[in-house]
């Protein structure tokens, strides 16, 4: 439950209002199912009908962590391209906090937001700490460690060993960020490969609990 709760309040929805609309949802098709038990013959419907609302439910509950995980591969998918910007403004020779500065014109609302909030930081705390911080809301070990390794130039100054280990950071992460786009395009088309199937099972399923349906009313009839 506190996995929903997070899911929900990061997308910015409120939690109660999200928890009463899934339960008025739930309510209508249990109710939906019950009528259908007394008052439709055909059990296989019945029983269908069961299954089916459980699975509405599911998805409806699962829809959240869904939109988070797209919204969070966003985040990263355009740290990926803002880093490049910096990685262009370090190499020229500008110094952390002003490429830092220089990367906010290409960077979307949420993203500036971020990177303000962290130049901020940065003036008041020179620490690592407002590195982590704003590697936190990515939820991926591999933004916290470019961040780690861009705190490590501030610290130690842009020398070559603090700029190489970046640059190894970076690609490490360009890689990893695109095969998992490749993956999730697979991912995808997998998704949609199957609808076909499941649709063949459901109404198999169907037929099946008719013909038994009607071969027991054969029986009782002789």
């Amino acid at each position: 439950m506190n996995k929903l709760r997070d899911d929900i309040e990061f997308l910015g929805l409120d939690y109660k209002k999200e928890i009463i609309k899934t339960s008025l949802i739930a309510f209508v098709l249990v109710i939906f199912t019950v009528i259908c038990f007394i008052f439709v013959p055909q059990i296989y419907i019945s029983i269908m009908m069961a299954v089916g609302s459980l699975f509405v439910i599911y998805i409806f509950l699962s829809s959240y962590s869904s939109k988070r995980k797209v919204i969070e591969q966003k985040h990263i998918n355009e740290f990926v391209s803002v880093i490049s910007y910096f990685e262009t403004f370090i190499s020229n020779g500008l110094n952390v906090y002003t490429s830092l500065e220089s990367i906010l014109p290409f960077s979307s609302d949420w993203m500036a937001n971020e990177i303000k909030n962290l130049l901020t930081d940065i003036d008041h705390d020179k620490t690592i700490k407002p590195f982590i911080t704003f590697a936190t809301p990515f939820n991926s070990t591999l933004v916290e460690n470019i961040m780690m390794s861009i705190y490590q130039m501030v610290d130690d100054g842009e020398n070559e060993t603090r700029l190489n280990g970046f640059y190894h950071s970076f690609e490490e992460m360009n890689k990893i960020n695109k095969n998992e786009q490749i993956n999730a395009i697979q991912k995808s088309l997998d998704s949609v490969n199957l609808f076909p199937l499941v649709g063949t099972g459901i109404i198999t399923v169907m037929l099946t609990f008719g013909i038994i349906t009607i071969i027991g009313e054969m029986i009782n009839v002789f």
